[in-house]
């Protein structure tokens, strides 16, 4: 597979020199990389560094003189390093959101076809660059400000670092509204048991997940942006009853809302204070964590001499069903609690650095681990 990406980058450069038009095929490469250090509390007071390279490529059918609007995309990851959350913290929001061992993969294959105000994607495609997602949540490292842990601690998931086959369809009746459906692979496994992620057989023993989200998009500047998305999911699998383990529960399901809005905007600065908001609900008697809540404030060029700069401050809640809580004697604690305050300074086009402090509170809902205080430099280098 890295071969063939190889070979597509190479394809490319020869097209550089054979045509002046929009190129066919473009590409792009990241290295992202995480030094943590828990400072205090946990389960291991020590460090580690842990990093992620991206190789992907993009194939327009339209710039090649073939279709409109066709578009072919192939992503390899490779991760390695330390897994902080595993081994220092213990928390189960999962620190820092490229943590997964070492492994040398294929992310995304799929294809996307858009017509007028319609379009539909098909092939192996992470869930999380399309639904629950939140502008401004994505500026913080800890995962649980990307995909909800109501989502991904209940339900397998099509999500990084182990994506499964896919059909997204999304229909935008005005420029404001946008309504998303997704279908997926119910089981995509993990990298232990499908090591390259080449797998792509389909049983519906396993179940299939359904995804439906509607967006709502308002403002054309920064003074007045703003985006809501309300969805819900379900999962047709059978899932094991928390009050009974030898009981299994047909079907899992969930909602969520997610909001990004502009507070205050300084034009003569360009200067913003946006905000973002983060609610998911589940089912407690087949499900871990069955209430999330997350809020965050980012300050954007906070220096006038730091214009592409942004500073921010965010705590994520994720409770632990109540049934669990009842059966643990104790042990299982109703929350985990991840506070995040960061500053991303950007170097250049290519580079940006990040340092941070994350407060992680009741680390992994233990009752035998104290609050941990992680700080965390990440740095990301993209071309």
């Amino acid at each position: 597979m890295l071969n063939l990406l190889l070979g597509l980058l190479i394809f490319n450069n020869h097209l550089c020199y054979c045509q002046e038009d929009p190129q066919a095929l473009t590409y792009e490469a990241s290295y992202v990389s995480d030094f943590v250090g828990n400072l205090s509390g946990g389960i291991d007071q020590s460090s580690t560094y842990l990093g992620m390279i991206d190789l992907a490529a993009t194939f327009s059918t339209e710039n090649a003189g073939l279709w409109r609007n066709g578009e072919f995309y192939i992503q390899i990851g490779n991760t390695h390093g330390g897994t902080p959350s595993a081994d220092l913290v213990g928390d189960f929001q999962m620190l820092s959101n490229i943590e997964n061992s070492d492994f040398t993969y294929l992310c995304q294959l799929w294809f996307k076809q858009s017509f007028n105000r319609l379009s539909f994607t098909i092939g192996v495609h992470d869930m999380n660059s399309e639904f629950l997602t939140s502008e401004y949540a994505g500026e913080y490292v800890n995962s649980s400000f990307g995909i909800m842990p109501s989502v991904s601690m209940n339900v397998p998931l099509s999500i990084s670092p182990k994506n499964a086959l896919g059909a997204i369809f999304q229909y935008n009746p005005t420029n404001y509204l946008s309504f998303l459906l997704g279908l997926y692979d119910g089981d995509p496994l993990d990298l232990e048991q499908d090591k390259y992620n080449m797998d792509f057989s389909l049983s519906s023993e396993e179940g299939y997940f359904s995804i439906f989200e509607m967006q709502y998009n308002i403002g054309n500047n920064e003074e007045s942006k703003a985006t809501y998305k309300i969805g819900g999911y379900y999962h047709s699998g059978d899932f094991i009853n928390v009050t009974d383990s030898i009981e299994n529960i047909n079907g899992n399901y969930g909602f969520y809302l997610i909001a990004d809005q502009s507070i205050l905007s300084w034009v003569e600065y360009s200067r913003s204070l946006n905000a973002f908001a983060k609610f998911g609900i589940s089912p407690q008697n087949r499900c871990f964590n069955n209430l999330f809540l997350a809020i965050g404030f980012n300050y954007y060029s906070p220096f006038k001499k730091r214009t592409n700069d942004v500073m921010g401050l965010a705590i994520a809640k994720a409770f632990v069903s109540k049934n669990l809580i009842n059966m643990s004697n104790g042990m299982c604690k109703s929350f985990e609690t991840a506070l995040e305050l960061m500053y991303k300074a950007k170097i250049n086009q290519n580079i940006f650095i990040q340092p941070e402090i994350q407060y992680i509170i009741n680390p992994g809902a233990n009752s035998n681990l104290s609050n941990a205080i992680v700080g965390l430099l990440r740095t990301s280098i993209s071309f």
